[in-house]
């Protein structure tokens, strides 16, 4: 019973609450085991004549099952074994079309080519009603992983200039927001250094390697651009300040920006990945100096006081004095700059 509730809900069984199973294939697997209800796997090869490690690989989605296993699991737990022809071909022609030729099995026979040739004429309703409960598991599942994205989007990278000596130092937000987000998918430990921060290099090739954990190519396209930027930010963020007296270039961060968007379009990629594993954890951030590295709008809130607060007492020796207008225009000018400056920085300044 317990398990049929959780199948209304559109819930896998716990089994199958993995990321890196194809999802047409999940949900495929998720219906034959409550076909299976409760017998095991030995009693099921004594009923069937079918070996155990078949039925193992049809229950945890590592592989589509022969058709003929699928039709005999139906008749044997009394479903319509027609029914379970047609979801059988559906399930196939989805992993053939998704390119994943290595689920599905490399021989048809001619009951399996009379299956796929019914359900080309008949799967469009049952394509629906698949892709509707496929959508609802996605749904529930991202519920459960929902407070710890939320977490740790918390930490997500702001728009603000960071200081830093190189890229690396600036870039450290969103390395270690992309470390920690790797980590929610994958608890593979990620070196770090003494600080507790990882090279981005370092973090990189796990990011990529969601696409193949998750199924979503978008993860190796994200780390592929993130790795062309950061290696142009390293070249062109040099400032040389005065060449002259030769002393040395400082560095310019241009890309705080770019930082911010690439951190949103990861956080909403791990909300499109389905699945987390069953134990997720979000590992802490590293620490950061964040008032220095990061102000928060506090720092940008007082300038914006203070510059305000500025205007009265600039403007009483002004009038006692009589003063021209060019130097009204040019105390109240740097005032305005001033409160527009700490106004525009609040905009992307990190929440208190």
């Amino acid at each position: 019973m317990a398990e049929q509730r959780d199948a209304r809900r559109g819930r896998p069984p716990k089994g199958l609450d993995i990321p890196g199973l194809d999802p047409h294939l999940r949900e495929f697997a998720r219906d034959l085991g409550q076909l299976k209800g409760t017998q095991t796997l030995e009693a099921l090869k004594r009923e069937l004549n079918w070996s155990s490690s078949e039925f193992s690989k049809a229950f945890t989605a590592k592989k589509l099952p022969s058709l003929a296993l699928v039709v005999a699991l139906a008749a044997h737990a009394g479903a319509d074994p027609d029914e379970w022809r047609l979801r059988w071909a559906v399930a196939y022609e989805q992993l053939r079309t998704a390119g994943r030729t290595d689920l599905i099995p490399s021989r048809l026979r001619p009951s399996d080519r009379a299956a796929l040739q019914a359900a080309a004429e008949e799967a469009e309703a049952l394509l629906l009603t698949i892709e509707a409960r496929i959508a609802e598991s996605r749904r529930s599942a991202l519920l459960r992983a929902e407070p710890l994205l939320a977490e740790l989007d918390e930490d997500l990278p702001t728009a603000t200039s960071k200081e830093g000596k190189d890229a690396a130092g600036c870039w450290i937000d969103l390395t270690d927001y992309l470390r920690r987000l790797v980590l929610v998918f994958d608890p593979r430990p990620i070196p770090t250094g003494d600080d507790g921060h990882a090279e981005i290099g370092a973090v990189l090739p796990r990011l990529a390697g969601l696409a193949e954990l998750t199924g979503l190519p978008e993860w190796r396209e994200l780390a592929d651009q993130l790795g062309r930027t950061f290696r142009t930010a390293r070249v062109t963020g040099w400032v040389d300040t005065d060449p002259t007296y030769g002393a040395p270039p400082v560095y310019g961060d241009e890309f705080a920006g770019y930082r911010a968007r690439a951190g949103r379009i990861a956080s909403g990629l791990a909300r499109t990945t389905a699945y987390l594993p069953p134990a997720a954890v979000l590992p802490p951030a590293a620490p950061v100096d964040r008032d220095r590295y990061d102000p928060p709008r506090s720092k940008y809130r007082s300038e914006l006081i203070g510059s305000v607060a500025l205007v009265p007492v600039a403007v009483l020796p002004l009038a006692l004095f009589h003063a021209p207008g060019p130097v009204w225009c040019f105390v109240l000018g740097f005032l305005f700059l001033l409160a527009v400056g700490a106004a525009a920085g609040m905009r992307t300044a990190r929440r208190d």
